[in-house]
């Protein structure tokens, strides 16, 4: 839902709620609706960036402010980026105004659902939290007097409500408008879902952090914008007021918007909407402030198709008029996200579970090609690849000492294998450009597959480097590719096991080449042990680090501050882990790191003021690991 005071006394107050803000009977149901519908990574998955842009902006945002806090900033300035428009600041006094509004919602909402009254009001009997009546009441509380808007919905998460608001018409007006160059926000939640007892709000004005309004050239935020692609293709018409309906009822296209930054009448002449690969023009509903109450005294147009539009295509927007009494023209293109509603059109996104259900066990074999040979081979046949078994059973433990070395030294003849002169050979090589390392790992791996090197682990340093997993899908990039390379990152895709994920200066980075059969490990147990020893290391530096097994990490507090990425080839282990002593955490705040959507990293410097480095890391590290394996360092 959305509240907009305008600066003028001629623009009438505008109060817009989203359906799912009504309370009493179908609030459950709605909520669950938005919620399923809300996908951050589809509605703002734009790889194409318009045009001619400003750089990234960062916005500023106060000391005091958490991290939902700054995600909501930063997902507010990504909008508006795209559409060419300046950051938005986060003011301390506005953030406060919306934590105590949400959290004066949440201890008071059963009153708000009996009495009907508004979530943006505030009723000074109802104590205690009552910080002021309308929004801008509240945002004068705490000491700032220039407000100008409010958006709520009832999702409690940053992105996904900012992404719930700009998938809507009205909504969408605040973040499209220059003016606005101050925000805050607050979240609260508790009880349950059903309960609509989740709450976010977000507030806006027209002065800066540094007291000024905005002053620059007429500026105007077009949205889908130009070039851009994984816009949803349809809107559901959860709003309220609801936009007009089209002729068939909702759902329709997605919502296509263009909000000035000054107010001036628009006359229309001509608005087209069409495919571009058939170039049929597309039926649709037009709106503006002479024909939508809710947008008079406004300086909003809007258009949308009278159905959804098709996923995974690309089309053509023109709209010509008249503004300021002269002529006004404006045509751009923007692609519909590739994969959106149901099972079937997901399935390229979740292969893996699809093809279990659409495939037999008889076509499976293939995948468990091991559990079927041990059914349709005896035991006979078998003993060439279990051979290490049957040796067993022939030779005591006596006779296997050092690895069959024994039997070959009491029939005269020397070991075929070179002494090595530690169990564990630890290498630092300091900072090494991702693709020297990886070549480096692979001559290693070589050597110990071949008996040619002991159990080896390599400790270094990366330069800014993205790496991807085999498990690709998904992407999870919040910014264009392009613009990370620009900023100095490589993006390398990998063969180790998980996601994507960040390397850079300040972050130590292990490699452990191990040769599993000799250490009597699973695949499992090692990465189990990995955590374990990661997590033991990092408790003597005053955090309390936990191992989760499940999503393969070490997490202080839910923040990620170790990953574990391996992949296993011919016995021998590759790739490893990457620990956050002082890394620059904003690099991770341009992707779902590991594909943890809402989990933010965080590193040792962060958690207690303080951290070594990793060339002083190293050792203690190296250490441990030896420890827990039961083997010998040396370097």
């Amino acid at each position: 839902m959305i509240l907009r005071r305008t600066p003028a006394p001629a623009f009438a107050a505008l109060l817009l709620f989203l359906l799912s803000c009504g309370g009493g009977e179908g609030t459950d149901e709605t909520l669950l609706d938005f919620e399923r519908d809300v996908d951050p990574l589809l509605v703002g998955d734009i790889l194409e960036a318009p045009g001619e842009l400003d750089p990234l902006p960062a916005g500023f945002a106060p000391e005091s402010a958490r991290s939902d806090q700054v995600e909501a900033l930063e997902r507010a300035n990504w909008f508006r980026w795209q559409s060419n428009l300046p950051p938005l600041d986060m003011i301390e006094a506005i953030n406060e105004a919306c934590q105590a509004h949400c959290d004066y919602y949440v201890t008071h909402k059963d009153k708000y659902q009996s009495t009907g009254t508004s979530p943006h009001d505030e009723n000074p009997s109802w104590t205690p939290g009552f910080t002021g009546t309308a929004p801008w009441d509240r945002m004068g509380h705490f000491g700032y007097g220039d407000g100008a808007a409010e958006v709520i919905a009832f999702v409690h998460n940053p992105t996904g409500a900012v992404d719930g608001w700009m998938n809507t018409l009205y909504h969408r007006i605040p973040f499209m408008d220059a003016t606005m160059v101050a925000c805050g926000y607050g979240a609260a939640g508790a009880g349950t879902w059903q309960n609509s007892s989740k709450i976010d709000t977000m507030d806006f004005g027209f002065t800066d952090a540094e007291g000024k309004k905005y002053t620059g050239p007429e500026r105007m935020g077009i949205y889908p914008p130009p070039g851009s692609s994984g816009i949803p293709p349809s809107f559901d018409g959860m709003e309220t007021p609801q936009p007009p309906p089209p002729p068939g009822g909702y759902p329709s296209g997605t919502i296509i918007s263009i909000t000035w930054s000054s107010p001036g009448g628009f006359k229309v002449i001509e608005h087209r909407l069409w495919a571009d690969k058939d170039l049929k023009e597309i039926p649709h509903v037009w709106v503006d402030p002479s024909n939508d109450g809710n947008l008079a005294g406004g300086s909003t147009i809007a258009m949308y198709a009278h159905s959804p539009l098709e996923a995974g295509t690309k089309y053509w927007v023109s709209i010509k008029g008249e503004r300021g009494g002269k002529a006004w023209e404006k045509t751009w293109s923007f692609h519909t996200a590739r994969y959106w509603g149901n099972r079937q059109r997901n399935r390229r996104r979740h292969r893996c579970r699809y093809r279990r259900r659409r495939r037999n066990r008889q076509r499976n074999r293939r995948r468990h090609r091991c559990r079927y040979r041990r059914r349709r081979r005896n035991r006979q046949r078998n003993r060439g690849r279990r051979r290490c078994r049957y040796r067993r059973r022939r030779r005591n433990r006596q006779r296997n000492r050092g690895r069959h070395r024994c039997r070959y030294r009491r029939r005269g003849r020397p070991s075929r294998r070179a002494v090595m002169p530690a169990d564990l050979l630890v290498r630092w090589l300091g900072t090494v450009p991702y693709a020297e390392a990886l070549a480096l790992q692979l001559e290693t791996h070589r050597n110990v597959v071949e008996g040619k090197a002991p159990h080896t682990l390599l400790l270094l340093e990366h330069p800014p480097v993205y790496t991807t997993g085999r498990r690709r899908a998904g992407g999870g990039f919040l910014v264009p590719p392009e613009t990370l390379c620009r900023r100095g990152a490589e993006i390398v895709a990998t063969d180790r096991g998980g996601l994507l994920t960040f390397h850079g200066p300040g972050q130590l980075v292990g490699y452990p080449l191990l040769a599993l059969g000799r250490l009597r490990l699973s695949l499992n147990d090692y990465i189990d042990l990995l955590l374990e020893v990661l997590a033991r290391v990092l408790s003597t530096h005053g955090i309390c680090a936990e191992a989760d097994t499940a999503r393969p990490g070490v997490f202080v507090g839910g923040r990620k501050i170790a990953a574990v990425g391996v992949r296993l080839e011919n016995g021998v282990t590759r790739h490893g882990f990457a620990v956050n002593l002082a890394t620059d955490l904003s690099w991770f705040r341009a992707i779902v790191a590991c594909g943890l959507r809402g989990v933010n990293a965080t590193s040792l410097l962060a958690e207690t003021g303080a951290a070594p480095s990793p060339a002083d890391f190293a050792p203690v590290v190296a250490a441990a690991l030896a420890d827990r394996l039961g083997l010998v360092p040396a370097s």
